[in-house]
Parts: structure tokens; C-alpha cells; sequence
């Protein structure tokens, strides 16, 4: 439940377009490097971290992030950010990562 009570730290107005841009300000990447699917099985952390954010701080639903993400499946969200949720819990390291980006959002958004 830890885990659930860090995430909803975002103003309230905040939207998916804010959450993609934080994370590829935070990853030092373009928006569309996030949100333009990639072919292959590459590992795209924070591509996957994204999705994880955007449903996490703006309670979007799987379609509509899909929408962002130029995915035709829910099931790849779901997949990406069930993914991100049992690293966070069995990676600390990668928790504090997390935790340090919806910090950075917090203080955009505010």
C-alpha cells in the first residue's frame, strides 16, 4: 500500500501530455521517443515508466493511453505498467527513480 500512497502526488489538472513531457525531460529524450512505439523486444524503461505515470497521476484509462502511446492494444499498457509496479516493489533504487520523477512533475505542476 506504500507504494499506492506515494504515487497520487500531482496536482489534480494534471494531464497525459505533462506526465510524457516530465518523463522525457527526466530521461533526457524527446516526447516522441516515449510515445512512438519502437519494432523489436528491447527493453524500453522509459517508455514503460511513462504509461506506469500516466495512469498512475492522471487515472487515465488503459484506451486512452494507448491512444498516446500509438498502441491498437490495452494489454500492452497493462502489460508495461504491471511491469514497472513489481520492479518498483522489488527494486528500491528504481522506487526512489520513480519517486524522484512524480517529485519533478509536482513541482511543474504547482
Amino acid at each position: 500500500m506504500e507504494l499506492e500512497q506515494k504515487s497520487r502526488l500531482v496536482h489534480p489538472d494534471t494531464d497525459l501530455a505533462e506526465v510524457i513531457k516530465g518523463v522525457a525531460c527526466f530521461y533526457n529524450c524527446s516526447v516522441s521517443e516515449l510515445t512512438v512505439a519502437t519494432q523489436g523486444k528491447a527493453k524500453n524503461e522509459k517508455r514503460k515508466v511513462a504509461m506506469h505515470l500516466c495512469q498512475e497521476l492522471t487515472g487515465a484509462k488503459l484506451s486512452t493511453i494507448a491512444k498516446h502511446f500509438h498502441l491498437t492494444a490495452i494489454g500492452s499498457v497493462s502489460s508495461a505498467t504491471h511491469q514497472i509496479r513489481q520492479e518498483r516493489q522489488n527494486n528500491e533504487a528504481f522506487d526512489r527513480k520513480i519517486v524522484s520523477i512524480i517529485k519533478n512533475l509536482n513541482k511543474k505542476a504547482t
